[in-house]
């Protein structure tokens, strides 16, 4: 008698974050509701993602400037 296999109906979740740097026409989106981001993509993102993507998405321009150059200043760089 030959075995029988049996396939998991269990789900699997992913906890990989978006990676945005490679990503292209990110400037160009248009955005027709307001978005969000979650704090580890926005953590990873916040050096390549436009500042046009991250105001549809909820953040203030002068947040947005702010978390910059918080973000450089905890990497070490020193902010422009």
């Amino acid at each position: 008698m030959a075995s029988r296999c049996c396939t998991s109906t269990r789900r699997h979740r992913s906890t990989a974050r978006p990676d945005f740097s490679q990503a292209r026409g990110l400037d160009t989106l248009e955005l027709l509701n307001r978005s969000s981001i979650d704090l580890a993509t926005l953590r990873q993102g916040l050096t390549t993602l436009p500042d046009e993507l991250l105001e549809g998405m909820g953040l203030g321009a002068g947040e947005v400037a702010a978390l910059r150059a918080a973000s450089t200043v905890v990497s070490g760089q020193r902010p422009d």
